[in-house]
């Protein structure tokens, strides 16, 4: 037995803190405050702290040491800059083999809440997603011991399993984006979904779970819930009596805005295809916009900016961009050349002008806005050819018509992609043709940016608050025809709506987002009244913008009611889009079907979770901040989202109150400060460019802006470090 051996020996498993202190300064790495870990941060000593602790791993076999290793390294984690390190050096690895205990030892308990504090904190995404690939299975089995009797009453423990699991669906939606390929199917199968959905919903179940109903595990069942068919179709399929569905319908009966956004996309998802079978750029409310919330660029900045050097650079300058254009139009136009002596029929100008025609003007008649009119303007019942459509530009380009040939180009691609993904083609081919047409519209606008066609373009079946800008710049061209006008206000609101829900289902993983989705969804119902009054009676358009109207109204609402004038409406619209076989948001009418088809037996299967929830502090506080909602309010989830950091602790480093960057808000004494107004700190130059976009820009000023000498937050930091950025501001070392 060693020396360390024995000086733990003497202390009880269950006394964490203690045998952390033990092992701690048998290795001389105080980690134990604040100021332990700013001093690590500033010599740079994280490094050689992880590796006492790896020898130390390695060297020792009592489950008291190991226990201290465990409290040590949850001490660590508290500052995510250096959980860094844990994970440079493999000693989550460590944290693994300490889990192969059976379910009652305590040190499985504690390593557990080591893994919890581990996937929760790690900054750096790229390994925090094979952490949480790596733990997710961990996650599945700890809900599962939690369904046991025996255990059922550790509330607090399974509040801090189901918060890192709802997190754990919301980090891995960043997968493909951060890796460029998806998670295998293999991968998913380890992840037990269907078994999962199954047990989040006996966990709401009282007939086969005793705790009383808390808002918390509540909220943290029902956002993980309506993750699990984003990754698994059979996740809802799969449970009896299709009680995962009527879940979702009974949630949206609630006085709760946040849970009726939750359970819709519950639906939504189940109407979807899952993940690795679909294109998530043009999905409907698409997971990706979590993707600020991480940070990292989404898949059009992405394209726009195709490497990290290029993203780092200054913007190009509009000529830059227009000499890239020129460079890209005569690869085109060579490609153009080849197909200039092949022998045409008579009238590909004529064809291409109906397009176009077709594009800014709209239909002739209803039943064209149902499905392309093909017969009237090809002359034949198929859609054209990728050489046909070259030849149709030809044309218009002979003519001296280029703005036409950008807009015949879009059109037939915006066509193209829709029948990709009805007919549920390879989602990288979807995904390539998507980024094509996203590189033509960027084109389209550099060339001719007082074309409306082109703002719609950019607009169309995309989601995010950037786009409404867009929206806003079409409407003001001089040549927006009343079509047009009408389709920028229909997909404008179908972007509300997409944000809005999106936004409030997600707001435990970012607090501002409450206020945002609200105020996108009192947006949208401005905006669906406003498309009904510019589209056509009775056209597909104006059918889906009455059922959104129904569902819009259904989540805003003081109380939901589906018997009233809208519901019917809605009904008949659904009626009419399925019957003339309209192939666009299939899976959003298919929701919304499923919300009033299943809302007799969702309010019997689930009257007991209902009633409960009505009684519920917080979905009382929440209905009555809807109510008297204004723009910019916060929805403070103050103890919604439990952490398992105050588990089994009393105190110092982890009750201590870290800094936290004004982004991402991860705690670190790490964190770098912004110069300028000398409040601000970062974890690194992304978070702070995601800050300075989304808000800093505005309210950041200098204490002599302010009439104020000196700033007493600098007294408080060390500026051994000062990296200048492309920002108009700098940061240096908290």
């Amino acid at each position: 037995m060693t020396e360390l051996e024995r000086k733990c020996q003497r202390v009880g498993v269950e006394d964490w803190e203690t045998l952390g202190d033990i092992v701690s300064r048998h290795l001389k790495i105080s980690i134990s405050t604040p100021r332990d870990a700013q001093r690590i941060l500033k010599k740079r000593l994280g490094a050689e702290v992880i590796r006492k602790l790896v020898r130390c791993s390695q060297n020792h076999r009592s489950e008291q040491v190991y226990c201290g290793i465990l409290a040590c390294i949850r001490n660590i984690t508290a500052d995510s800059m250096l959980a860094q390190e844990i994970y440079k050096q493999n000693l989550q690895d460590f944290v693994f083999r300490c889990l192969d205990r059976p379910r009652d030892s305590k040190i499985r308990r504690m390593s557990i809440l080591a893994l919890l504090d581990l996937v929760s904190r790690l900054p750096e995404l790229r390994p925090s997603l094979e952490l949480t690939i790596k733990a997710f299975p961990v996650l599945v089995n700890a809900i599962s011991d939690h369904l046991i009797p025996e255990t059922q009453n550790d509330s607090d423990m399974l509040c801090a399993i189901l918060s890192t699991l709802q997190g754990s669906f919301s980090r891995l939606s960043t997968y493909e984006t951060i890796t460029h390929r998806i998670i295998s199917a293999d991968v998913i199968e380890t992840f037990r979904i269907p078994s999962l959905a199954k047990m989040l919903v006996d966990l709401l179940d009282d007939s086969k779970f005793s705790l009383p109903l808390a808002w918390t595990s509540l909220q943290l069942i029902s956002v993980s819930l309506s993750w699990t068919p984003y990754y698994d179709s059979r996740a809802i399929r799969s449970i009896p009596n299709i009680k995962g569905v009527t879940l979702f319908v009974a949630l949206t009966f609630t006085s709760s805005v946040s849970l009726r956004c939750i359970g819709f996309l519950g639906l939504l998802n189940h109407r979807s295809r899952e993940y690795s079978r679909d294109c998530q750029e043009v999905r409907f409310c698409t997971p990706q916009l979590v993707l600020s919330i991480h940070p990292i660029a989404g898949p059009e900045e992405m394209m726009r900016s195709p490497n990290k050097e290029l993203r780092d650079e200054p913007a190009a300058s509009n000529e830059e961009k227009l000499e890239y254009y020129d460079l890209m139009a005569k690869i085109f136009n060579d490609t153009l050349q080849k197909t200039r002596h092949a022998i045409p029929p008579p009238d590909w100008y004529g064809d291409a002008m109906r397009v176009v025609e077709f594009a800014l003007h709209g239909p002739r008649c209803n039943d064209e806005s149902y499905n392309f009119p093909s017969e009237r303007i090809f002359r034949s019942s198929r859609f054209c050819e990728p050489e046909e459509v070259i030849h149709m530009i030809r044309a218009l380009k002979d003519h001296g018509k280029n703005p036409e040939a950008g807009i015949l180009n879009l059109s037939l691609n915006f066509y193209g992609i829709g029948a990709m993904v009805h007919d549920e083609d390879d989602p990288a081919e979807t995904r390539a043709a998507y980024l094509v047409s996203r590189f033509e519209v960027d084109k389209g606008l550099a060339r001719w940016p007082n074309h409306c066609f082109f703002y719609y373009a950019m607009i169309k079946g995309q989601s995010g608050s950037n786009y409404l800008d867009w929206a806003a710049q079409g409407l003001q061209c001089s040549d927006c025809t009343p079509y047009l006008e009408g389709q920028i206000h229909y997909e404008k609101s179908l972007n509300l709506f997409s944000m809005g829900v999106r936004q409030v289902s997600s707001f435990l993983d970012e607090p501002r987002w409450w206020s945002k989705g609200v105020s996108a969804l009192k947006q949208a119902e401005e905006s669906i009244s406003r498309a009904l009054v510019c589209l056509e009676p009775g056209c597909a358009q104006e059918r889906m913008m009455i059922v959104l109207r129904f569902m819009t109204n259904l989540l805003t609402a003081s109380a939901p009611n589906l018997d009233d004038i809208y519901c019917e409406e809605s009904k008949e619209a659904l009626a009419t889009l399925r019957a003339k076989k309209f192939a666009e948001h299939s899976e959003l009418r298919a929701a919304v079907g499923d919300l009033i088809r299943f809302r007799s037996k969702a309010s019997q299967d689930w009257s007991s979770l209902i009633s409960k929830t009505e009684k519920l502090e917080h979905v009382l506080a929440e209905a009555q901040k809807v109510r008297n909602f204004k723009e910019d309010d916060v929805w403070d989830p103050s103890g919604l989202q439990p952490s398992s950091s105050g588990l089994d602790r009393t105190g110092r480093i982890y009750n201590a109150d870290l800094p936290r960057c004004a982004w991402c808000e991860r705690a670190s004494m790490g964190l770098k400060l912004c110069t300028r107004c000398g409040k601000a700190k970062y974890c690194d130059k992304t978070c702070q460019q995601f800050h300075w976009k989304e808000a800093h820009k505005k309210e950041c000023r200098s204490p002599e802006d302010l009439g104020v000498e000196g700033s007493s937050s600098r007294l408080e930091v060390s500026a051994s470090l000062i990296l200048v950025w492309n920002l108009p501001l700098a940061i240096v070392d908290v």
